[in-house]
């Protein structure tokens, strides 16, 4: 286990996201966050990343408080990509994804392999001195996910990373999450895409109203009815009963 949550109580604006609720994230899995529209799993993300301030509940990264590191030692374990990230100047792809080489002490060398590291397994390395605002919206959220990969975290909390992608690129970036869990990372994503979530995540966490219903292994909780009393859909199956597709409930 490499980051726990017990009884996690969170506001915002006055208002209760998460209530009462507890995970764990192991190293070598990839646990998929699921469920409707406010939910409460951007909030969970940003818990986990220390973000959103706790109204109770404890944090416990590899047995310590992340909350009580300093940011950029925090920075170095936990690495979060939001739903939407900004851009604040004209900088280069490369520029931007090696910012987030931030938190490491300054060496050259490993940044530079880092850099191009992350540029390759995203498939940006052609784009590399490309301005970030001359890039179509998809170009720039693999840019965001390669600044991400480029921080080397040993926790990867990812709201919906694959949102503004073509299908080639979603399932390509979300083998590469699997591929960087299997080399002892733990892996938090949120995703809309429940047969994605079903192919790519090795557990998954399904929340609702700020409380966690459900959570496994995709075979056993993406149920027909779970799917129809969370989400208000059905599942369309293949012969093995894998999740394939959704549809109405009526």
């Amino acid at each position: 286990m490499i980051l726990q949550a017990e009884a996690l109580h969170c506001l915002r604006d006055g208002k209760v996201v998460l209530d009462g609720l507890s995970l764990q994230l192991e190293a070598g899995e990839v646990l998929g966050i699921i469920g409707p529209n406010g939910a409460g799993k951007s909030s969970l993300l940003m818990a986990l990343a220390c973000l959103l301030p706790l109204a109770s509940g404890r944090l416990v990264l590899e047995d310590q408080d992340p909350r009580r590191l300093a940011p950029q030692a925090r920075a170095r374990r936990l690495g979060y990509l939001p739903q939407e990230p900004s851009l604040a100047w004209p900088l280069t792809v490369r520029e931007l994804v090696g910012q987030g080489r931030y938190p490491h002490p300054a060496n050259p060398e490993a940044d530079a392999r880092a850099v191009d590291f992350a540029l390759a397994r995203t498939g940006l390395v052609a784009l590399a001195e490309r301005i970030l605002t001359t890039l179509s919206g998809g170009e720039r959220a693999r840019a965001h996910l390669a600044r991400l990969l480029a921080g080397e975290h040993a926790v990867l909390l990812c709201d919906e990373p694959v949102a503004a992608l073509d299908p080639y690129h979603q399932l390509a970036f979300l083998a590469l999450l699997q591929t960087l869990a299997r080399e002892e990372r733990a892996v938090a994503v949120v995703l809309h895409n429940l047969p994605l979530a079903a192919h790519w995540c090795d557990r998954l966490l399904v929340l609702q109203e700020g409380r966690a219903v459900a959570s496994g292994t995709p075979d056993v909780i993406l149920t027909d009815e779970l799917l129809g009393e969370v989400f208000r859909v059905r599942g369309v199956r293949d012969a093995q009963g894998r999740l394939l597709s959704l549809a109405p409930t009526s």
